[in-house]
C-alpha cells in the first residue's frame, strides 16, 4: 500500500505513484483544504498521468453520489463492497522486514518515499 497527501494534487501523484506502477487507486471523492473544496473533477489529469491504473475506487466523503463521468475505469467502493460477504481471513506470517506501505511526504522529493517495514 502507498499513501500520499491529497495536497499533492494531480501533478504530484503521477510523479510519486508512477514509480511504483499501481494497478488500483483508492481515493476520496474530494476533500477540503482550508475553505477550498477540491473535487474529483480535477483528477482527470492524475488519471492520464498513471496509465498503469486498472481501476480507481472512490470512497464517498464530500457528497453521497459524486460525479464520476470525467474518469475512466472508476467505481464507487461502496458499490464494489455491496455484494461482498465477509469470510474468515487467512493470515500469513511474514518476515519482520516485509514492506507494508510507502508514505510519500512533502519532504521526500519526487523520487523517494519513506518505506515502513512491518513492526
Amino acid at each position: 500500500m502507498l499513501s500520499c497527501s491529497p495536497r499533492y494534487r494531480a501533478q504530484g501523484e503521477p510523479e510519486r505513484f508512477g514509480q511504483l506502477e499501481p494497478k488500483i487507486l483508492i481515493k476520496a471523492d474530494g476533500y477540503f483544504y482550508g475553505r477550498e473544496h477540491v473535487s474529483l473533477a480535477k483528477e482527470t489529469e492524475m488519471e492520464r498521468g498513471l496509465p498503469c491504473l486498472e481501476k480507481i475506487l472512490v470512497v464517498t466523503y464530500v457528497v453521497a453520489q459524486p460525479d464520476l463521468r470525467a474518469l475512466h475505469r472508476v467505481s464507487l467502493l461502496a458499490d464494489i463492497m455491496a455484494d461482498f460477504d465477509a469470510t474468515a481471513i487467512d493470515f500469513v506470517q511474514l518476515p519482520f522486514s516485509t514492506l507494508l506501505f510507502i508514505v510519500f511526504s512533502s519532504g521526500t522529493g519526487c523520487f523517494s518515499g519513506l518505506q515502513s517495514p512491518a513492526q
